[in-house]
């Protein structure tokens, strides 16, 4: 009988890697709300992200910068029957404002925002219902893990830009889903998530 042995953490200075595969870090927040229904007005992050500026493979925080424009790359904020749909983050282009005024982006399945960066908080706020068909799913399963409701259903999602039917993701309970995927050289130490809301008195 053959025994497989699994390493982790033999290079300090790659994460969410696993034997040469790129994998996704996933963290998913769940915020409740009392009594009244509350309106989501904005999401804010306490993390720390540090990079390595060494090939040695020995740990020692003596080698790592904490960094301002590495966050999470993609955002899904949703309850029962409303979702954001996929947030791609940028941070914030610095002394750019034509870059900047070029920002959301609508995607065919997504739609790309920007963070900013402020008193050890990252932030941002561009979000809204893009959810079609309430009596649709929203998320459908994938056998490659057997995960339950990860997959989003692009085909009950619409990206679109609108002038009008912007409708704010409200409820009782809300959750936030961070996902970095674009990299693997940045270490995110995620402590404290705010969500700003306002009572919903419909």
């Amino acid at each position: 009988m053959a025994v497989v042995m699994w390493r982790h953490l033999t290079n300090s200075s790659i994460y969410n890697n696993f034997y040469g595969r790129q994998e996704e870090y996933v963290i998913e927040y769940p915020v409740s709300f009392e009594y009244f229904d509350q309106i989501l007005q904005d999401v804010s992050e306490f993390t720390r992200v540090y990079k390595y500026k060494t090939t040695d493979a020995k740990y020692s925080t003596s080698t790592r910068v904490e960094t301002d424009d590495d966050w999470f790359n993609k955002s899904i904020i949703y309850n029962g029957q409303q979702c954001s749909g996929v947030l791609n983050l940028v941070p914030k282009p610095k002394h750019d404002l034509k870059k900047y005024m070029s920002y959301p982006k609508f995607n065919s399945d997504s739609k790309t925002i920007i963070f900013t960066k402020k008193d050890s908080m990252y932030w941002y706020n561009t979000f809204w219902d893009v959810l079609e068909d309430k009596s649709e799913r929203m998320f459908v399963t994938t056998c490659r893990n057997m995960s339950i409701d990860k997959v989003l259903n692009q085909a009950n999602m619409d990206y679109s830009q609108r002038s009008y039917r912007k409708y704010k993701l409200r409820g009782k309970d809300i959750k936030i889903r961070h996902i970095l995927n674009n990299k693997s050289d940045a270490l995110l130490v995620s402590r404290l998530l705010f969500a700003s809301s306002q009572i919903s008195y419909r």
